[in-house]
């Protein structure tokens, strides 16, 4: 994982979000309630 410095929190979820999906989604772990704030583009 890249380690970046982030001005915009929401692009951090964003990208921090789409990096967990990635991992996760062959396990099926639902991870939309561990994104506290994030704009209602999870895939859960």
């Amino acid at each position: 994982m890249q380690f970046r410095l982030y001005t915009d929190v929401h692009e951090f979820y964003s990208d921090t979000y789409n990096v967990l999906m990635r991992h996760e989604a062959q396990n099926m772990i639902p991870l939309g309630n561990i994104i506290i704030g994030h704009e209602g583009k999870d895939k859960t």
